[in-house]
């Protein structure tokens, strides 16, 4: 399997709706045949729109996450507050110190690839609705990025 369609899979399997999909190698193999053929030739609207027209609703879809040096960079922060007695007493302790016991960062991908950062919605950085919920014709004839 590409690394692109393990990244994708990661964050449709963590997103909100997908969770709680059974997710055996046929569905996941169905579930990038979909993709593949989805992406290619649609368009964010907010190219031409100048804002989303998804609104709140974007955040029912997946995030993609950080790779593999944010994550590792994101984890040295945290254990660093955790040190420095920030978050002593507050609620989010136990799963900073959770998230730090149970950090590995081979579950974060080296490089999101550019074809997937693409698909993130550029206002609140989801993977665009578009690509999930849309029909795959379109009024215009011009095909964007």
């Amino acid at each position: 399997m590409k690394e692109i369609h393990r990244i994708l899979l990661k964050a449709v399997k963590e997103s909100e709706y997908y969770e709680s999909f059974e997710w055996n190698d046929e569905l996941k193999q169905d579930f990038t045949n979909w993709w593949e053929k989805r992406s290619k030739n649609l368009s964010k609207p907010c190219l031409n729109l100048n804002y989303c027209p998804y609104g709140r609703l974007v955040e029912y879809f997946p995030l993609l996450g950080p790779n593999r040096d944010h994550a590792i960079e994101h984890n040295r922060f945290i254990k660093e507050q955790l040190t420095k007695g920030a978050y002593k007493g507050h609620k989010v302790e136990q799963l900073f110190i959770l998230q730090v016991k149970n950090f590995d960062p081979n579950n974060y991908p080296e490089k999101i690839p550019e074809e997937l950062l693409n698909k993130e919605c550029r206002y609140f950085g989801h993977l665009c609705p578009v690509f999930f919920v849309s029909e795959m014709v379109t009024e215009s004839l011009d095909v964007t990025r």
